[in-house]
């Protein structure tokens, strides 16, 4: 059991950081550059 819990949780933090934080920062950042005006 210990042995398949530990990498499943591994990956779902993983990518609960990356489709929670780094993609919707990323995102954010880019409209900011591209489009100053309209993301402010």
């Amino acid at each position: 059991m210990k042995t398949f819990l530990r990498p499943a949780l591994s990956v779902f933090v993983l990518l609960s950081a990356i489709t929670g934080l780094a993609y919707p920062l990323a995102v954010t950042g880019i409209a900011g550059a591209v489009f100053p005006e309209q993301a402010a």
